[in-house]
């Protein structure tokens, strides 16, 4: 399609990409090694000097400003890179995204798979609840507390006496069970999800931050969406005043859209940093053995499966991840391909575990 008849937005967005790029390559290219310096030193963006004072107290004596010189510029010209084939893509391909789009939030779904996702969620809330020490964390001497970047605000709430971080956690836990079940869907789901911010917040106040963010971010869409309309107590109970079983609804494919979506951004960015931050080497033999083998170190442990012996493979293996990730988003919004991204999904999974 003509780029004229392209929405003005998507074409400006374009066009602003692109020009974006084309700076950022040029500014690399004359004062590059100057502004990495001025960051080395701390003398640039406040946030920049206090990641890359945190980068560097971590291998002091080989991190020095010939380092960062000659690994941060290969970074700004790959985020150069990436600028510029999101604005070709949305200069070529935008009319196609909207339709793509379009197609994709308007799909029906049924009642019972909004109703799977509430019981997968809520059950693997439940799940982590059941694996992690809520108490050990909350009897913790509040010295050790280091709270993730932005949220220093939140630490005093982590230092809440062990009885109440006990009451809190055990009320998480029967709103989760409630939620699965189904029972007061609407209300056992919200309950869950709040006090999910605070409960599955707590150990991330210790310094070793893991990602189930997304269990919040599922349980708020399960919370405002119809979830509790089959496979669940609240049916059975109302199922003698419905004449008829719940229909197909876009009301029950929004939620499972949005989630989708969600995951495949977090897919996307993971991805799309892998490349800025190493290219393709990131997913080559040495890299990938050297990642491995710092997993290993961390969790004290060397599977029988020596995945870093595979040769060829481990690259592979390493570049298959950066394309699925990358791809996910775009792929998952086709519905023929749906099946086949899933199957990767559990297989990506079961690979890096």
């Amino acid at each position: 399609m003509a780029s004229d008849s392209l929405p003005t937005g998507w074409r400006w967005a374009g066009i602003s990409l692109l020009i974006l790029s084309a700076s950022a390559a040029v500014v690399t290219a004359v004062i590059g090694s100057d502004l990495v310096q001025l960051a080395f030193e701390g003398r640039s963006v406040s946030m920049v000097d206090r990641y890359l004072a945190i980068h560097r107290s971590l291998s002091p004596e080989a991190r020095t400003s010939l380092y960062y010189v000659e690994e941060g510029l290969p970074v700004l010209y790959r985020v150069s890179g990436v600028l510029a084939v999101m604005g070709v893509v949305l200069l070529q391909g935008a009319a196609r995204i909207r339709r793509t789009l379009g197609a994709f939030w308007s799909e029906p779904a049924r009642a019972q798979d909004l109703a799977l996702f509430r019981i997968t969620i809520f059950g693997a809330m439940t799940w982590w609840w059941w694996n992690n020490p809520l108490t050990l964390y909350s009897s913790l001497p509040a010295e050790l507390i280091s709270p993730p970047p932005g949220l220093a605000w939140a630490a005093l709430v982590v230092s809440l006496p062990a009885w109440s971080v006990s009451f809190l956690s055990w009320t998480f836990l029967a709103a989760c069970i409630l939620a699965l079940l189904g029972y007061r869907t609407s209300w056992s789901t919200a309950t869950a999800t709040i006090l999910g911010v605070f409960v599955l917040g707590i150990p991330q106040f210790f310094g070793k931050i893991d990602h189930y963010h997304h269990f919040v971010w599922f349980g708020a869409l399960i919370a405002v969406s119809p979830s509790g309309d089959s496979w669940s107590i609240d049916a059975w109970m109302n199922r003698r005043k419905q004449e008829h079983a719940p229909r197909p609804s876009c009301i029950y494919g929004e939620p499972l859209w949005a989630a989708i979506f969600l995951m495949g951004t977090m897919y996307f960015f993971a991805g799309i940093w892998k490349f800025i931050i190493g290219g393709l080497d990131w997913g080559m033999g040495e890299t990938m053995r050297t990642i491995l083998h710092a997993q290993w170190m961390r969790i004290d442990h060397v599977p029988s499966f020596r995945v870093d012996e595979l040769g060829i493979w481990t690259s592979i293996g390493g570049l298959c991840v950066m394309v699925f990730e990358t791809a996910f988003l775009g792929l998952v919004l086709l519905r023929r391909l749906r099946p086949w991204i899933a199957a990767a999904g559990v297989l990506f999974h079961i690979s890096v575990y």
